[in-house]
């Protein structure tokens, strides 16, 4: 039973070690234990950020074992391009044109023909790069140096590198959104040959294209404009007078996924009272976060200190434990222990601030990573963080861009 792995909440490290390899032990480490409120174990749908079951999910699920499922067009639909060419472009990407050579293999044509230049076969590929008449609407653009040379590439390469590409034309155009709009073009006119017998070719291809583009560009590129920002000077900041301030953060080490966490606690006079690192096993970086807060907490209350400000630099942590919480979230038992924490017969403050003003923390938490399993406690800086308690002490400022 699971039970057999526990010492009293927490795993058992020395059972563990004689059972399961390196990585499983680490697994089964950051994994929380639970608490008073946990409740009990139940099944959740893993394969979303809060467990619950989605359609999304078990779609995307379907693709996890095929070689190379990633899909590199989802930016079209941030293009700043009209939403009739997104669609295009949409449909052109997925091969669903219906083209000559597409409708005689459908058998809804006698041939596969160009309608423009009687070439035999008419492919996505001969319509927007191979076709006399593309090229002609091509070769004419004030296209970016690189254009002509990308023509070589297989068609779809070229589409990418082309869509993507953020070199300006005039009037600051992006060279994307124009390519766009001239493929939407020709295919508009293609078609235009085979059911209007009257259409004619405009003289000037390069004209009607790049008018469309401005005219769109102009009228919709202050429609989401970037928000202002400004530059603070952020410190740290003293508690109030008899309080203490705790600060905490994690820290995940990306090539091993091992989880750590660090922290420290200062009076009303900036001066260090305890602090912590702590190597916690493999998991997720917001983990390591909340793991971060419980042993703060925990070390905080054993101190005997009841008045006690908290900072940390997870926006995303601090929201979790300040809002109610669904049991079918992965992280529940996490976060309810944090809350049955705040919860305690104490005065305590929990805020987020930027982590210009929880670089000690920060520091406690890299220390984790030169820890054997378990939190160990201090009540001096070590010398690895002595410059930054120094700087904090001083009221030295970091400056941070920040929306207005």
């Amino acid at each position: 039973m699971v039970s057999d792995f526990l010492c009293a909440t927490d795993w058992d490290l020395t059972i563990i070690q004689d059972f399961f390899t390196e990585d499983v032990k680490q697994k089964i480490l950051g994994t929380h234990a639970g608490g008073i409120r946990s409740g009990n174990d139940k099944a959740i749908w893993n394969l979303s950020t809060n467990g619950e079951f989605t359609v999304k999910s078990a779609y995307q699920s379907l693709f996890t074992n095929v070689a190379d499922h990633s899909w590199p067009w989802n930016f079209i639909w941030h293009l700043q391009i009209p939403p009739k060419v997104k669609v295009f472009l949409w449909t052109l990407v997925h091969g669903r044109l219906l083209t000559n050579e597409s409708r005689m293999q459908k058998g809804l044509a006698a041939d596969a023909h160009c309608p423009r230049c009687s070439c035999p076969i008419e492919s996505m590929d001969h319509i927007f790069k191979g076709c006399n008449i593309s090229i002609t609407i091509w070769t004419a653009t004030q296209h970016t140096c690189e254009f002509p040379s990308t023509f070589s590439l297989p068609f779809y390469d070229w589409l990418l590198i082309n869509l993507k590409s953020t070199m300006k034309l005039q009037y600051d155009i992006p060279w994307g959104c124009f390519f766009a709009v001239g493929l939407w073009y020709i295919w508009k006119w293609r078609c235009s040959v085979i059911f209007d017998p009257r259409f004619k070719l405009p003289v000037w291809t390069v004209v009607v294209i790049n008018h469309f583009t401005r005219e769109y560009f102009e009228a919709n590129k202050n429609r989401h404009p970037k928000p202002q920002r400004h530059t603070e000077y952020l410190c740290w900041k003293s508690p109030t007078k008899d309080w203490h301030k705790l600060n905490v953060d994690g820290s995940l080490h990306k090539g091993l996924g091992i989880m750590c966490a660090g922290g420290v606690i200062r009076n009303d006079k900036g001066e260090w009272m305890n602090d912590f690192a702590a190597n916690l096993g493999s998991g997720q970086v917001l983990e390591a976060e909340l793991w971060g807060l419980i042993k703060g907490m925990d070390l905080a209350w054993n101190c005997g200190y009841r008045s006690l400000e908290i900072e940390m630099d997870s926006l995303v942590a601090v929201h979790l434990v300040l809002s109610p919480i669904d049991n079918s979230h992965p992280l529940f038992s996490l976060v309810v222990n944090c809350q049955e924490l705040l919860e305690r017969d104490w005065r305590v403050i929990l805020t987020h601030v930027y982590r210009e003003r929880n670089s000690v923390a920060d520091m406690m938490a890299s220390l984790g990573h030169c820890c054997d399993h378990g939190c160990r406690t201090f009540t001096s800086p070590p010398s690895e963080v002595i410059k930054l308690y120094e700087a904090d002490l001083l009221g030295f400022t970091k400056p941070r861009l920040v929306l207005s």
